[in-house]
């Protein structure tokens, strides 16, 4: 046999292996990144439940020793922040949606301290009878239920946004969408700006829904 040909045939050979590699590669990223929304939306969609405020009057007082109970993420949604490639299903290059994971864990751990607050407060208020420091606690309670009421409603704002966005980008993994994304760096974008304390897109939570 011709050694060009023999030649020929180990390179073509090569090149239809790697290319097989490469596809099945590329297919089982795009599989393993649906699985992840998937996992990433359950966790959100946990977290909007726990949506009840406090919803304390100042003048009388707390109406149930019952308190609600905060939105903590569990460490499943910790890692996936952490392993997701979601450029996969980006919209534009500058997409800020993992700054966006970070804040709802940012916004989780600031619950955590005002309700951990507001508990130290409440059990200071039980062995007190009245007096200027039965005051001081119940109106340190009350700061921090004002604050964990303002939290938690751009926390839940910020969660129902994310739900919004895997759904998106369940449809932007699909195999066929995948093939049609473009080539290299994706298109020039603009994020929504943060949200702040008084920003109209806050949802009202109202007396809150779900478990709490």
């Amino acid at each position: 046999m011709d050694l060009n040909v023999v030649a020929i045939s180990a390179v073509v050979g090569y090149a239809v292996g790697t290319i097989q590699i490469l596809g099945i590669d590329w297919i089982r990223s795009r599989s393993k990144h649906r699985t992840q929304l998937r996992l990433l939306r359950s966790e959100l969609r946990r977290l909007n439940q726990l949506r009840k405020p406090y919803n304390w009057d100042q003048t009388s007082g707390p109406p149930s020793d019952k308190i609600p109970r905060p939105p903590i993420p569990t460490a499943n949604f910790t890692t996936l922040i952490a392993q997701i490639d979601l450029y996969l299903t980006d919209e534009f290059h500058d997409d800020n949606t993992q700054e966006m994971m970070l804040d709802i864990l940012d916004l989780a751990h600031g619950l955590q301290d005002y309700q951990r607050e507001i508990q130290e407060c409440l059990d200071e208020i039980r062995v007190m009878a009245s007096g200027p420091a039965m005051a001081n606690s119940w109106n340190r309670a009350f700061a921090s239920s004002q604050s964990y009421d303002s939290d938690l409603a751009i926390l839940q704002t910020i969660v129902t946004g994310a739900i919004s966005d895997v759904d998106r980008r369940l449809k932007e993994a699909s195999v066929w969408r995948q093939l049609n994304r473009p080539m290299g760096q994706l298109p020039p974008g603009k994020n929504p700006k943060r949200l702040s304390e008084g920003d109209p897109r806050i949802i009202n939570l109202g007396d809150g829904e779900g478990p709490g």
